[in-house]
C-alpha cells in the first residue's frame, strides 16, 4: 500500500520515497562524519585516508560532480581534485607493477 496525504480539496496525494536517494544521503553524511580527523597546528585540517580514498572513488563514478560533492562535504573542490590525480597515479602505478610482475613470472 502506498502512503499518502490529503490535498488541500481532501484528494489523496501520493507519496514517493527514493530509498537509493535516502541510503546514498546516510552514506554521505557518515562519511563526512569520518573524513576530518583532526587538525594541524596551521588550522589545515587532517584526513582519514580510508574516507578520503572513498570520497575519491564516489568521485569517479560517472556522472558525479566533483565541485558538488566536495562542497557537500566540506572539501575544496581543488584539493580533492588534487586527490583524485593523485589516486589515479598510484592506481596506474600499481597496475604497471603487477604486469611487470606477472611478465617476470611468465618469463621464468
Amino acid at each position: 500500500m502506498t502512503p499518502f496525504h490529503r490535498g488541500a480539496e481532501g484528494q489523496k496525494l501520493g507519496v514517493h520515497v527514493d530509498t537509493c536517494t535516502l541510503t546514498l544521503m546516510t552514506e554521505n553524511k557518515d562519511l563526512k562524519s569520518r573524513l576530518v580527523i583532526g587538525e594541524k597546528r596551521d588550522g589545515r585540517r587532517e584526513y582519514d585516508e580510508g574516507a578520503r580514498d572513498e570520497l575519491v572513488r564516489m568521485c569517479l563514478r560517472p556522472g558525479v560532480s566533483i565541485a558538488r560533492t566536495a562542497m557537500e562535504h566540506d572539501v575544496n573542490p581543488n584539493q580533492l581534485r588534487k586527490w583524485i590525480t593523485r589516486y589515479r597515479q598510484q592506481r596506474m602505478a600499481q597496475a604497471q607493477q603487477n604486469s611487470t610482475s606477472v611478465s617476470r613470472a611468465v618469463v621464468n
